[in-house]
């Protein structure tokens, strides 16, 4: 069984790849959310780590359509934040005001109603106590989009690995934590794809 500190043997590029995510398909640029997250912790290099949890958990738990659905749940997780702090309703905010302007990204990935509406539930749902249970529909999309947003807590120095859902998530710990150092900054501007090359 691996440990905490070990690195996964999966790479982000091959676990893309697994969850057929086309990182050429996702680019955030600071307008693109509520307000300028430029100085903010829940800014562009947190969701693009958020994504990349997303596809590592889905790869490492062999997960891959429920992942792809976190992934593209990630990608809006926090557009809707107005501030910093704790905001439960930023998820369902995120949800009703922001899934429907990616509709075209949704279709490339021919994603069917229910998938959408299990995406739509995961981001409300990132920012509360879940109620979906293990063994319900959409629960799978909406633990991973928890667990990838809360490795990524690493960059606030509050990490606790008993939240987390999925001992394959505990595994990325370390990996997650040297993304972020490699990762931080206050990025305006940068798509996925260049933000992995930064990797």
């Amino acid at each position: 069984m691996a440990q905490f500190n070990e690195v996964p043997t999966v790479d982000i590029n091959a676990a893309l790849t697994y969850i057929g995510a086309d990182p050429e398909d996702f680019h955030l640029t600071d307008s693109m959310f509520f307000r300028s997250t430029m100085n903010s912790i829940h800014g562009i290099d947190h969701v693009y780590r958020t994504m990349i949890g997303c596809a590592m958990i889905g790869a490492l738990t062999q997960k891959p359509r429920a992942a792809l659905l976190a992934f593209c749940g990630a990608y809006i997780h926090d557009l809707a934040r107005a501030t910093d702090w704790v905001e439960d309703e930023h998820g369902a905010n995120a949800a009703l005001n922001y899934f429907d302007k990616f509709n075209a990204l949704w279709d490339k990935y021919e994603l069917n109603p229910a998938e959408r509406e299990q995406i739509k539930e995961a981001v409300r749902q990132h920012s509360i106590k879940e109620t979906i249970q293990k063994g319900e529909d959409g629960y799978d999309v909406m633990a991973i989009l928890k667990d990838a947003d809360a490795l990524d807590r690493c960059r606030i120095d509050d990490l606790n690995p008993a939240y987390l859902r999925y001992q394959e998530s505990c595994h990325l710990i370390s990996y997650i934590t040297h993304i972020y150092f490699t990762t931080v900054g206050h990025y305006e501007d940068i798509t996925f794809k260049d933000f992995l090359n930064r990797i």
